[in-house]
């Protein structure tokens, strides 16, 4: 259900009980608890002289004689009160005598004494309505005032309300405490008594002693008296809000108490309870939803003593009550729509996420069940509570034999011993182990075992179980060792050739010089003319291939020592600057080295490195010698040094020659590898000067780097480690 349904369910709701008259003992039940928490004292301007117990029991006869009220308004006119009120009939005696005494004592009064005044049903029981007015006799009316003393029960039996008055045969005649009090107001309205007037707070004196003359006088002087019968047997008793039963003169002094303080208490309209209650719904229904429930019904709550607290300090300074049951109905019909909305919700979602517990579940129990690894579950006790088809099939357990329930050891025997020290610990590391299946198969499985704490439904007992969770790794660790194997025979066959390789290049080199040294002798003609031009040119041709060859066999000599770790480096301080100028002295005899225009970029102080001086010259060459031949005539071909921020040195090689492709980069240091493969290549090469180049880097600890665009030019970078900087913080040595 919507809210704003809600909303207008509740505002209607509220007027038909308004409506209905529901509200109302709600309303007179508040109004009596703030009576009772502000309670205030009478003005101890009025005294009450009670016709009680005491005073029949002396007197001993009812109605009293006229002469015995006559005595009593002479000792309160005598003793200085101001008036003297009476709330019982005052009828004409059959002793003329006994009413010429009280005539007498009115009018010695003076016009001090009021008379009570009566409006009754004609005859008890009537249906009719009709009323009569019962007053004192004209011989006594003659003297004193008339004033209405009737009161008026509410539809629960209590009196809430007194008048100032009322019009009786078209004349308005005041009531018994408005004539008191001296409020002459012609206002037939009625006000409630304002019952938070403490009762034990106003004079009391009996009629007997005021008959007996046993009384301070000036306990009554300028008071007001109200004489009236408070004992049960004269059957004046009233059923009183807050008080309880009491007498009709206690009444008519509270109400007189009531207008003397200017404390009637005015209730508000209806208007403005509809009012009030709409703006209470409208708040409560645009907060429901800033906050969670317990919040919320904690705000309804605290609103409520609010609107509480606020009426009741309106009554107190303001003799106002605001009726406020709209206002609590309202919020209380709130906070159970929003409470009843909020379980619903709260069901609802209780119901989804049991559903979507029980789906999770299914959906883990099939997970389990098809995992590729094997899923054991069980308890302290070492008894399986769960395990899927992966685990069966590893343990070679058949499908027709139940698993839940069996003993750990009956699948594994040896479980508790390989098991038992990850079930306190725990381990997040794989463990290995290899057992024989029943049938006698052996099988490696690589494990883990976690522990994990199952509570029961009520959150107050847990047990520990344990998950061992298992793949059959045989199959692998047979392929490893075959990988092994291979490995090592693949290692073995490498160093063979490696061996062969120098070995042979040792054999070569003997017969190669031999060519080289002959084929000199036969260039220069050392031995007298070869007897033509042509031989001579021969015998050059031969030479320079020699020694190419040679260079060839050198080359794969220097790998097959770094390869078989029969290689080691003759390290020593050289200056950058030095070694980039003795590396260029090597290539001024070379004809093409004379077309290109090298040049050198070190900075003076850049520090001097701690490297092998043959192999770093080497690399230098090697590189140089590429740039050389792959750049045309006439180009630039730079060589610098450079320090980092880490203090490491790098030496570049940078030319604008052909380029090299992206995807030739990787390969560049592969032994033997070249950019053009074809047979009619037009650059030669063995395609081993950058693998020894990379080869002597990863010996000095440093890399080979290549930049290259494709016409534009390559930068070959030699970058040594920071260590092999020779500096102030150096050490002696290097590791």
């Amino acid at each position: 259900m919507k809210t704003y349904r809600q909303s207008i369910i509740i505002a209607c709701m509220t007027l038909l009980l308004m409506t209905l008259g529901v509200l109302e003992p709600i309303e007179r039940a508040l109004l009596s608890l703030r009576f009772d928490l502000d309670t205030r004292p009478a003005s101890n301007d009025l005294v009450v002289v009670q016709i009680d117990a005491r005073t029949i029991k002396e007197l001993g006869v009812w109605p009293f004689e006229r002469a015995d009220h006559a005595k009593i308004i002479d000792a309160l006119h005598g003793a200085g009160a101001s008036a003297v009120a009476f709330d019982v009939e005052l009828a004409r005696g059959q002793d003329d005598a006994d009413n010429a005494e009280l005539v007498a004592a009115l009018r010695r009064a003076g016009g001090q004494v009021i008379l009570p005044s009566f409006i009754q049903l004609a005859s008890a029981g009537q249906r009719s309505g009709d009323t009569i007015r019962t007053e004192p006799d004209p011989l006594f009316r003659e003297h004193a005032w008339l004033a209405n003393v009737n009161v008026y029960p509410s539809a629960d039996g209590r009196i809430w309300t007194m008048t100032y008055g009322g019009f009786v045969d078209e004349e308005f005649q005041y009531s018994l405490a408005a004539t008191l009090a001296g409020r002459a107001l012609r206002d037939e309205r009625a006000f409630y008594v304002d019952y938070s007037i403490d009762l034990n707070t106003i004079p009391r004196i009996s009629y007997i002693d005021i008959l007996n003359g046993n009384f301070d006088p000036t306990y009554v002087r300028d008071k007001r008296v109200i004489v009236g019968g408070t004992a049960v047997e004269l059957g004046d008793q009233l059923n009183l809000p807050v008080v309880g039963v009491a007498s009709g003169p206690v009444l008519q002094a509270l109400a007189f108490e009531t207008i003397h303080q200017h404390r009637e208490i005015w209730r508000t309209s209806v208007y403005l309870s509809i009012i009030l209650s709409a703006l209470t719904l409208l708040l409560l229904w645009s907060t429901q939803h800033l906050t969670g429930l317990r919040f919320y019904i904690l705000g309804v709550i605290a609103y409520c003593a609010f609107v509480q607290v606020a009426a009741f300090g309106i009554q107190h300074f303001s003799a106002i009550s605001v009726d406020t049951a709209a206002i609590l109905l309202v919020a209380s019909f709130m906070g159970v729509a929003v409470t009843i909305r909020e379980l619903d919700t709260r069901r609802e979602q209780v119901k989804r996420e049991r559903v979507e517990k029980e789906n999770h579940g299914r959906m883990l129990d099939r997970v389990v069940e098809d995992s590729f690894d094997g899923i054991i579950v069980y308890d302290q006790d070492r008894r399986i509570e769960n395990g899927n088809a992966a685990a069966r099939k590893i343990l070679a357990i058949g499908t027709d034999q139940p698993i839940i329930g069996l003993e750990l050891s009956n699948v594994l025997p040896k479980s508790a011993e390989w098991w038992a020290p990850w079930e306190t610990e725990g381990t997040d590391n794989l463990q290995e182990v290899e057992f024989a299946t029943p049938s006698g198969e052996d099988r490696i499985i690589e494990y883990v075992v976690t522990r994990s704490v199952i509570e029961d439904s009520n959150g107050k007992h847990s047990r520990p179980i344990f998950t061992a969770t298992f793949r059959d790794i045989t199959g692998r660790r047979r392929a490893e060792l075959d990988r092994d194997v291979a490995l090592q025979d693949a290692i073995a066959a490498n160093l063979s050739k490696t061996q062969f390789l120098a070995n042979m290049s040792h054999e070569l080199r003997t017969p190669l010089n031999a060519i080289i040294g002959f084929s000199e002798i036969m260039k220069t003609q050392a031995f007298g003319p070869l007897g033509s031009d042509q031989y001579v040119d021969y015998a050059g041709d031969i030479e320079g291939s020699g020694r190419h060859l040679l260079s060839i066999v050198n080359d794969i000599l220097d790998v097959a020592r770094i390869e078989t770790g029969d290689f080691s480096l003759n390290e020593e301080e050289i200056g950058v600057k030095d070694l980039l100028m003795s590396t260029k002295r090597l290539t001024e005899g070379w004809p093409a080295a004379k077309e290109r225009n090298i040049q050198i970029d070190v900075d003076p102080a850049l520090p001097a490195l701690w490297v092998d001086q043959r192999l770093a010259k080497q690399m230098v060459l090697n590189l140089l010698s590429n740039a050389v031949k792959f750049s045309a005539k006439g180009s630039t071909i730079s060589l610098s040094g450079h320090l980092s921020a880490e203090d490491a040195i790098s030496i570049q090689v940078i030319d604008e020659g052909i380029g090299i492709p992206d995807e030739s980069i990787p390969k560049l240091t592969d032994a033997f590898f070249q950019v053009d493969a074809r047979l009619e290549r037009e650059f030669e090469g063995s395609g081993l000067g950058l693998t020894l180049v990379q080869k002597h880097m990863s010996l000095h600890g440093g890399t080979l780097h290549f930049e290259s665009e494709v016409g534009v030019g390559t930068k070959a970078t030699l970058s040594f480690p920071a260590a092999r900087t020779v500096n102030a913080h150096r050490s002696s040595s290097i590791a």
